[in-house]
């Protein structure tokens, strides 16, 4: 009997770890974009200016890389995005042209952290772990907004530093006016 139950135990969470595989947030807390029309710019140097930017904070634990994504098929040219990554917060920038125009995004969240989503689905032992192990604190909370804060200033700053070359105006705050979402998964 016991180890029937432990069978169930693992197919459940098998099936509930493959069924996320592609998601890449357990939740995004926000997201931002602009599209500078009749305006041409190197995703690359953007990323290069945004990596340089976010290192000269010298956040501890904080890694940067560049990821692809699939756009629609896998007939698609793959999306680069550049990802800027500390413990359970994730910025996926993603700056390409598009038509006539030039389009940076951010979207910030909680990465999918897929050891965790393991034990947590588990019945009985997720709501212990959920209640103990991974409990938000008040410091873990501020922490997490004064990387949000820091990485959003650099985007800010790469932004403006591309368009002052090109002799187009800054953005101004309500244009940086990001969408607050609440616990949207992203598959």
């Amino acid at each position: 009997m016991t180890m029937y139950i432990l069978l169930g135990i693992a197919v459940y969470v098998t099936v509930q770890v493959l069924f996320r595989k592609s998601k890449k947030f357990t939740f995004v807390q926000s997201r931002w974009q602009h599209i500078f029309d009749g305006l041409k710019f190197s995703s690359d140097d953007f990323y290069k200016s945004v990596q340089e930017l976010v290192n000269s904070k010298e956040m501890p634990d904080v890694s940067i890389s560049k990821i692809k994504f699939d756009q629609t098929t896998i007939y698609d040219v793959d999306r680069v995005y550049l990802r800027i990554r500390r413990d359970d917060s994730m910025f996926l920038v993603c700056a390409a042209p598009f038509g006539t125009g030039f389009f940076i995004s951010w979207w910030y969240g909680q990465p999918v952290d897929w050891f965790k989503e393991m034990w947590l689905v588990i019945p009985i032992l997720g709501w212990v772990l959920r209640n103990t192990i991974y409990t938000q604190t008040f410091y873990k909370l501020d922490v997490d907004g004064m990387f949000s804060e820091t990485v959003k200033q650099c985007v800010k700053e790469a932004i403006e530093n591309m368009t002052s070359a090109k002799g187009t105006r800054n953005l101004t705050e309500q244009e940086y006016k990001e969408t607050m979402l609440t616990q949207l998964s992203v598959q």
